[in-house]
């Protein structure tokens, strides 16, 4: 695999806990599944590694489809195509290893024909056996990587031991878990939104339930078509009970099988088989949810057995709409393709039942989305998010999903973080069992320095969604604002546990460790892994940043330089980053002025028209300033500070306040404010994202201050938390 992290020992034992197949220049390990050729890991979903082994095992002889069902999908029912999809992934994936091939015997099977040799593992220490029989196999992607040279596995494994949510359930706190439905279809591709669609809404009933904490679907769905014992799934979800079953369309009918499984010890509480016509889909999630509650003990009364039992009542084809609608948010909910695409189904949806609430609330969420993430930064959008949140909340005032939209709106549109706190209050209440709504929550908390309140409803969106990594580096990038890395480096540390292919949260974490730690090997090595093979842009850019973190400038430059475009990787909620004024800096920080103007100047033209654009954004406004600085026109450049900072107040949003006074202090130095500066800067270090010492004595600007006693003041103060939690 290209850009893959080449080892330097790719013969080594991989270590205990299972044997290691060798292929050709190829090797498997049986037990973390790990598979690398020529040394290199090789980025492959777990499933066709699963068949791999099962092959190599038999090899050369014949391995027949049931048997390889029966190995990689234990007890489960699967068609032949999920199995040929399989094969075909394996065989591509394979192509560079030499001397092997895996032939189909048709009618009968796949037998692997090439070298084969197996190396058993090392026994395990005496004194060792027991712990080690007690242990339950996690899953690859939940197991540590290899980041760089010289991390080794124990360290990720040690981090994610010590990591605890804050807020464990109480004793008395029923817990279960929904696997994802496994589609039996015989074209699952085309209905697939309906089986994930049952599996969510089964979950999101559940969640209504005081008292009952559901494992969200980010979680459950890392155990799709799992082969991991039930009771191991349950002990890494931390649940007592798990809902599995299968979803099957035929005819305009479907089938779907359901058991729940006491998650101690094995044994079956219940199951069910529904035969109904396809439109009963919308009512018969609300059954299985009824019926689960149920069998676990939950007492439904009340308002809780009102909502759990109420079912939408629309036509099924507008309700399809709707599931289209959710499938494609859920699969990429900050592009613009689909976000569009998801906003012209639910327009259908609306346009067909106007009483739709469940439509109007992700319709009023998919505005606020394209807003957000600057595919339409107008008015008219955000007027549209608040028209359709208010739509949904007068159908149904008891609509957790609706409180969350106005919360959504709320925030990303009118910097309301006041009235997006109430909305959220009053989704948790509606939504007891919603992680994503506790997570929005501390969110709002977090804006208003209620930073025990945050990390409070930050641990229950963990403890509901505990393999959910945009949960984690939130919370751990949270932690590193309150300039508290001893506390975010374990939750960083279990982003580590990802898939190989999670390269976002693997980069999270590199910057984390860049920036905090100073300690660039995260950096380098997801740099070098194949999961940044899909990700060439922000791949380039984040070289760039390594360089700047290495004050290897003049690389820095040239990266940057490289990027195709006017403008910055963005991460929603702000204007556009102009590139030319990144430029700018590095060009003056590698020493060339001459280059560093031109940049500045391409830098000025764009901020302006940002600014034209955007006259009320602080951001614009401190781009424009900074592009004057570096032009040197200072003069013209502070009192464009000066409305930036009038625009956000200490007051209304301490955490963007937090992250403009920032680059406005250090601004003020650099156009020779200098007591300006360090008062603004010393302002904010009681709030979240100031900035650390070390990240201060990066600017350039600070050497002319090297003995000036409020530099030293300032420094003290930044080494310091921002609070005590």
């Amino acid at each position: 695999m290209n850009g893959a992290a080449p080892e330097s020992d790719p013969h080594a034992n991989a270590g205990p806990g299972g044997d290691t197949w060798r292929f050709g220049n190829a090797s498997l390990h049986a037990d973390t599944m790990e598979l690398r050729v020529d040394g290199r890991i090789l980025a492959l979903e777990r499933k066709p590694k699963q068949v791999l082994l099962c092959l190599l095992q038999a090899a050369p002889g014949l391995v027949s489809k049931d048997q390889l069902i029966a190995q990689a999908w234990p007890g489960r029912v699967i068609s032949d195509s999920a199995l040929t999809s399989c094969v075909a992934k394996l065989r591509n994936a394979l192509a560079p290893v030499d001397g092997v091939q895996i032939k189909t015997e048709h009618g009968f099977g796949y037998r692997l024909i090439g070298p084969v040799q197996r190396t058993p593992a090392p026994p395990p220490h005496p004194e060792m056996t027991d712990d080690l029989a007690g242990l339950s196999r996690k899953p690859q992607w939940a197991r540590p990587r290899a980041l760089a040279a010289g991390l080794i596995l124990a360290a990720g494994a040690i981090a994610f031991l010590l990591w605890q949510p804050a807020e464990l359930p109480s004793p008395e706190e029923r817990s279960v878990a929904v696997l994802p439905f496994a589609n039996l279809s015989l074209d699952p591709e085309r209905n697939a939104y309906k089986a994930h669609s049952l599996h969510d809404n089964v979950i999101g009933r559940l969640a209504q339930l005081e008292g009952l904490r559901v494992i969200s679907r980010t979680s459950t769905l890392q155990f799709e078509n799992t082969r991991q014992p039930l009771p191991h799934i349950a002990v890494e979800l931390g649940v007592e009970h798990i809902l599995e079953g299968s979803f099957q369309e035929s005819d305009g009918r479907i089938r779907v099988i359901t058991q729940l499984i006491d998650a101690a010890n094995d044994s079956h509480l219940w199951s069910n088989t529904y035969d109904r016509p396809a439109s009963d889909l919308m009512t018969l999630q609300t059954e299985i949810a009824g019926a689960v509650a149920r069998e676990i003990g939950m007492q439904l009364g009340g308002d809780a057995a009102q909502r759990l039992g109420r079912a939408p009542h629309h036509d099924s084809a507008t309700y399809d709409l709707y599931l289209q609608a959710l499938s494609r948010w859920r699969a990429d909910g900050t592009s613009a393709t689909p976000l569009l695409e998801a906003r012209a189904l639910l327009k259908r949806a609306v346009s067909e039942a106007p009483d739709f609430a469940q439509a109007w609330a992700l319709l009023s969420r998919v505005h606020s989305l394209l807003h957000w993430f600057g595919h339409d930064r107008s008015d008219a959008r955000v007027q549209l998010a608040k028209e359709a949140a208010d739509q949904a909340l007068a159908l149904d005032p008891t609509l957790g999903e609706a409180h969350l939209a106005a919360g959504l709106y709320r925030s990303t549109g009118f910097g309301d973080y006041v009235g997006a706190l109430q909305a959220y209050q009053k989704a948790v209440e509606l939504q007891p069992g919603s992680a994503e709504t506790h997570f929005y929550l501390g969110s709002a908390h977090r804006r208003q320095q209620a930073y025990r309140e945050a990390v409070r409803h930050f641990d229950k969106a963990i403890a509901l969604d505990p393999l959910n990594p945009l949960y984690l580096s939130d919370l751990a990038q949270f932690y590193a604002g309150l300039r508290l890395p001893q506390k975010a480096k374990p939750l960083y540390d279990r982003l580590a546990q990802s898939d190989e292919t999670a390269f976002f949260p693997l980069l999270m974490r590199a910057y984390f460790y860049s920036a905090y730690l100073q300690d660039h090997r995260p950096m380098r090595a997801v740099l070098d892994s194949p999961a940044a093979n899909d990700h060439p842009v922000m791949r380039r850019f984040a070289s760039h940043q390594l360089a700047s973190y290495e004050n290897r400038h003049a690389d820095a430059l040239a990266i940057l330089a490289a990027l195709p475009g006017d403008w910055l990787p963005s991460g929603g909620g702000t204007i556009k980053k102009s590139k030319a004024l990144a430029l700018g800096n590095l060009a003056r920080y590698a020493g060339d002025e001459a280059r560093a103007k031109e940049h500045f100047r391409k830098a000025l033209d764009i901020a302006q028209q940002q600014v034209t654009d955007h006259p009320e954004s602080a951001p614009a406004l401190l781009d424009l300033a900074s592009a004057l600085a570096g032009l040197q026109q200072g003069d013209a450049a502070a009192p464009l500070i000066d409305r930036a900072l009038a625009l956000v107040p200490r007051d209304h949003d301490p955490v963007m306040h937090s992250i403009n006074a920032y680059k406005a202090g250090i601004l003020l130095l650099r156009i020779g404010q200098a007591d300006r500066g360090f008062d603004l800067l010393t302002s904010i270090m009681d709030l979240p994202y100031s900035p650390t010492a070390d990240q201060l004595r990066r600017f350039q600007v600070m050497a002319q201050f090297r003995d000036d006693p409020r530099l030293a003041k300032l420094l003290a103060r930044a080494d310091q938390p921002v609070t005590d939690l």
